[in-house]
């Protein structure tokens, strides 16, 4: 992990007419970084990747990066928010995350094509490339929705909850591939579940309304309790930080 972070969050705050969300939030992601952000529901998970990803504007603060890096920003939205009876093949489907905010009125280069075609295959995905999304099973489309966000070659890959809505089996593949994609790029998952990741993450940030992070195995019941609101237990079991809510 290289000195220099890649995103530099400087007392980030957002709220909604006179309820605050996110207060004072300060955090730096560095070059393959694997960070877990957890938290209640309702404690600005999502809130904090949409204000770094430039969607929702800050109430005071920043987060700064390069410009250059603003298209290599990669977003895997929640499984159970897309809707999967949108009209479209996997291969265009993947083929818009050739588009940002620059340049989505130009048509596709050969390069864009090449590059889908790259990440199709990587993903396990082209001979599915003509199917309708519609077509996909849940795992499938969990790993469409990954390859839209990796086909601009991300720096930094934001999931949303990836974990869910799929089965067993496609858990155990997504996982080995974040494992696998993050020697290539930082990582920052939200998840209300840690333990799938207890044996790769690198910090753990736990957020609601204010954010706690720790490096891996320095978390503990008492920030847990904070952030949460209510007893939390840690189970170990040979696994960091596997929690259980007693309600």
């Amino acid at each position: 992990m290289t000195d220099t972070p890649l995103i530099r969050i400087r007392n980030l705050s957002f709220g909604y007419s006179d309820r605050l969300v996110l207060e004072k939030i300060n955090l730096d992601i560095y070059p393959k970084d694997f960070i877990l952000l957890i938290g209640p529901n309702g404690g600005g998970k999502t809130t904090l990747v949409k204000l770094i990803l430039g969607i929702i504007q800050p109430r005071e603060g920043s987060a700064q990066y390069e410009p250059d890096l603003a298209t290599r920003l990669g977003y895997v939205p929640q499984f159970s928010n897309f809707n999967k009876n949108f009209p479209v093949s996997v291969y265009d489907f993947v083929l818009m995350g050739r588009c940002h905010g620059h340049n989505y009125l130009r048509r596709y280069r050969k390069e864009d094509r090449i590059a889908t075609d790259q990440i199709l295959k990587r993903m396990d995905l082209y001979d599915l490339h003509r199917k309708g999304m519609n077509h996909l099973s849940g795992g499938q489309v969990q790993r469409a929705l990954i390859a839209r966000a990796l086909v601009s070659d991300p720096l930094v890959l934001f999931l949303d909850e990836p974990t869910t809505s799929i089965d067993a089996t496609s858990q155990i593949n997504l996982l080995e591939f974040l494992e696998s994609i993050n020697r290539e790029m930082a990582i920052l998952v939200i998840t209300h579940d840690p333990t799938p990741f207890a044996s790769t993450y690198k910090h753990i940030a736990c957020l609601n309304r204010e954010l706690y992070y720790h490096s891996q195995g320095e978390l503990d019941h008492h920030t847990l309790e904070k952030v949460y609101g209510c007893p939390v237990e840690l189970l170990g079991h040979g696994i960091p930080h596997t929690m259980l809510h007693r309600h």
